[in-house]
């Protein structure tokens, strides 16, 4: 007969696991994204640009949740390869606003991130992510209440 985990040794396996999944994640995707010379940090700048274009540097690193230095090798780095370009915000504001090139338009990024995603969570239910997601976003908020402490 097995015995039932506790409470205590469930939460770190959850932790863990979690821990694991993220790095595991993080090290197939940098893998895959280098075949078209990105990384998982840069595929997320792209991902949040191609949906909200004309972000500044600063609102970009907001969204993204990471600080702006970090951000800023990587946006350097995005128009290097011709992916990004910064142009003067509308109506004279201060600043500039980030956009992605027509190359960064029209990379396979679209389908890459599809496809790692589809397979990703292949076999995982709508309900089952429903949850999770749920799960996930109760976990931030409560990471957000340790940082206030």
């Amino acid at each position: 007969m097995q015995r039932e985990p506790s409470l205590m040794s469930r939460e770190g396996d959850i932790l863990d696991l979690m821990s694991a999944t993220a790095r595991r994640l993080r090290t197939i995707y940098d893998r895959r994204a280098a075949e078209h010379g990105l990384t998982l940090a840069r595929v997320r700048v792209l991902l949040c640009l191609r949906d909200r274009e004309g972000l500044t540097q600063l609102e970009l690193a907001q969204a993204l949740q990471i600080e702006a230095p970090t951000l800023k090798r990587q946006i350097d780095a995005l128009v290097r390869d011709g992916y990004l370009e910064r142009r003067p915000l509308p109506a004279g504001g201060r600043g500039k606003g980030l956009y992605l090139t027509p190359f960064g338009q029209t990379h396979a990024l679209t389908e890459f991130s599809r496809k790692t995603r589809q397979t990703l969570l292949e076999g995982v239910s709508g309900e089952d992510l429903d949850v999770f997601q749920a799960v996930l976003q109760r976990l931030h908020l409560n990471i957000d209440r340790l940082e206030e402490l």
